[in-house]
This record gives structure tokens, C-alpha cells and sequence, in this order.
């Protein structure tokens, strides 16, 4: 056995749930690499602890409040988790979306309605076998030169606390386009997998890759999900916390 690389995942799903603590990763033998790797980390529900409603429901001084974001992610993940495939989650949860701009003729002409509207399009895309956007922002920018990926902050945070009044990627939300991302990661994860991991595979080696710059590991599902894909690529740098 070898030592893959250093990735820090910290999960606490709080009593009488288990703490996982991933310090320097070994490898393990092809046959437990691939028990890691699951089809997919469909295996949980989205819910929002009751100890960081507070947080979802504040209202600052934004065009769109999170209270309204917060009913709209809940609308969303309720019509995707409710469908009978793959595509018809994507599908059912554009319609959501699209009709949820559609209600407010206030956001006409905004950046929500234009960030909105384009999820919305993307995701009828992936139904349909498309990838209208990038999985992973490669690029990064000054704060953070690295490749990310996120998900929906609350909703797939099974263990936050006091983390919750201070988080960052909920004052992201003030930024139409950070939201429509973190909404668009939550549901690629959950619902085309296969396109996460081609995604993943086709990363430039050696490159610096953080895990969940926005959300969180949901489950242990997710974690089993990367560290499969890092057992393949070696080479990725990756990290979470």
C-alpha cells in the first residue's frame, strides 16, 4: 500500500451520528478502491439542521433575500428527489426554477432573472445528455488559484453549528451567479454522477483541486465518491475541509 496524497475531510453529523476524520489517505488494493467509489452519492436526503435555519432565513439589504433563495432551493430539491429518473430530476428541477423567475416580474431585466433563467436552460441540457457549463472552475482567481467545486451551502451540511452565522458562501448568495453554481454542483452531483467523474478524469495533471470551496461532504457516499476518483488520478492535489 501506498500513500495516495494528503486530503483532510472532516465530517460530524452530530449525536448519536459518527466523526470522520481523513488525514493522509493510503491507497488501498483495487478491490477496496472500487467499494470507495459508488455509482453515484445519491444515498441522503438534503436537509438544513435546524441550527443553521437562522442563517438561511436572514434577510440583507439584496434584490432577492435568503429566505426566498432558501424556499427556493427546498422547492427544487423536493422535485428533483421526487422524480423517476435521473433526466426528469434535471428536468423537474429547470421547471422549478424557470417558473420560479417567471412569478416574480420585480426581477425582469436583473441578473437574477438572467443567471436564473441560463440554470434553468442548463439543466434541461444535462436531462438531455448535454454539459452546458464546466463541472469544475479550473481556473480559480487571486484568492484562489486553485480548481473548486461546491454545492449548495446549509443543504448539504449535515454537521454545521456556529458556522452557520459567519459562512461565507451564504454571503455568496448576494451573487446571483455564485448561487446559480452552488445550486448547479448539488444537483450535477446528485444526478449526473457519470459526468462529475469524466469530468474529474479529464482534469490537467498535477493540478491543485479543492473540494467544496462552497457546501460540504454530504455523506460518507461522498467522500467514498472522491477518494474512488482520486485513487484513479494520483497526480490531482486535492483537498477539503
Amino acid at each position: 500500500m501506498t500513500v495516495l496524497k494528503s486530503f483532510v475531510v472532516c465530517l460530524h453529523f452530530g449525536p448519536p451520528g459518527p466523526l470522520l476524520t481523513v488525514g493522509a489517505y493510503v491507497a488501498p488494493d483495487q478491490a477496496s478502491a472500487a467499494a470507495l467509489a459508488p455509482e453515484s452519492p445519491r444515498a441522503y436526503a438534503y436537509a438544513t439542521p435546524a441550527r443553521i435555519r437562522a442563517a438561511l432565513v436572514k434577510n440583507p439589504d439584496t434584490k432577492v433575500s435568503r429566505a426566498d433563495l432558501t424556499r427556493l432551493c427546498e422547492m427544487v430539491l423536493e422535485a428533483a428527489g421526487g422524480a423517476s429518473s435521473q433526466a426528469a430530476a434535471l428536468k423537474a428541477a429547470g421547471r422549478v426554477i424557470y417558473g420560479w423567475v417567471s412569478a416574480r416580474p420585480a426581477l425582469a431585466g436583473s441578473d437574477w432573472s438572467i443567471y436564473l433563467r441560463k440554470l434553468a436552460r442548463d439543466l434541461f441540457a444535462l436531462s438531455r445528455g448535454s454539459l452546458p457549463r464546466n463541472v469544475f472552475v479550473i481556473d480559480g482567481n487571486t484568492k484562489l488559484p486553485f480548481a473548486t467545486f461546491g454545492t449548495l451551502p446549509g443543504f448539504t451540511c449535515p454537521g454545521a453549528g456556529e458556522c452557520a452565522s459567519w459562512c461565507y458562501s451564504l454571503k455568496a448568495w448576494r451573487y446571483p451567479d455564485a448561487f446559480a453554481r452552488q445550486v448547479y454542483g448539488t444537483l450535477l452531483l446528485r444526478f449526473a454522477p457519470q459526468m462529475v467523474r469524466d469530468a474529474f478524469r479529464a482534469l490537467p495533471r498535477g493540478i491543485v483541486l479543492r473540494l467544496y470551496v462552497d457546501g460540504d461532504f454530504a455523506s460518507l457516499e461522498d467522500v467514498g465518491f472522491w477518494m474512488g476518483l482520486l485513487h484513479e488520478r494520483q497526480d490531482v492535489q486535492a483537498y477539503g475541509y
